[in-house]
């Protein structure tokens, strides 16, 4: 018995919107919080009373067969009425785009998704590989004298802080 396929059989992987979303404080690894400041991500130093922009993760659910480690998810903060998703470019600049999260993803990646990777068991830390650019993962980095997220290269085994990203 033989089989062979066609382009039209074989499936792409469908990201499926979770009911599952939660809102946390975004903090990198000396205490600084993520901030939406207009037209950017920005991190500042600020006390617990003042705390930053509160981030929604919106998680998604692959129809993958392949595993990849983490679970799917969206970045974003509201502004107003909207929501301002976190998205990647190849050249490392992370910027929030206005968007209606979408229900279904019929792509193997977008400039959205992330896979979120829990680092230690009980620990609050927490890296976001990129689903579009696969060994590039959000970090914070001083960039022209503000601390700004953007999406840095790293190995998976190699270790990088800036790379951590702690939920409360």
């Amino acid at each position: 018995m033989c089989f062979s396929l066609t382009d039209g059989d074989v499936d792409e992987d469908i990201f499926r919107k979770s009911s599952q979303c939660k809102s946390h404080f975004i903090r990198s690894k000396d205490n600084k919080f993520l901030v939406l400041n207009g037209d950017k991500f920005e991190t500042q130093n600020l006390t617990i009373h003042q705390q930053g922009s509160r981030f929604s993760i919106q998680n998604y659910i692959s129809s993958s067969f392949t595993e990849r480690q983490g679970r799917v998810a969206m970045l974003y903060a509201d502004k107003g009425s909207k929501k301002m998703v976190a998205c990647c470019r190849s050249d490392g600049q992370v910027y929030p785009e206005e968007m209606v999260l979408p229900k279904k993803i019929e792509k193997d990646a977008h400039k959205a998704l992330f896979y979120l990777i829990k680092l230690n068991s009980g620990s609050d830390k927490y890296m976001f590989q990129s689903a579009m650019y696969q060994s590039k993962y959000l970090a914070f980095e001083t960039v022209e004298f503000v601390d700004k997220l953007v999406l840095r290269h790293k190995e998976p085994e190699e270790v990088d802080a800036n790379c951590e990203i702690q939920l409360s």
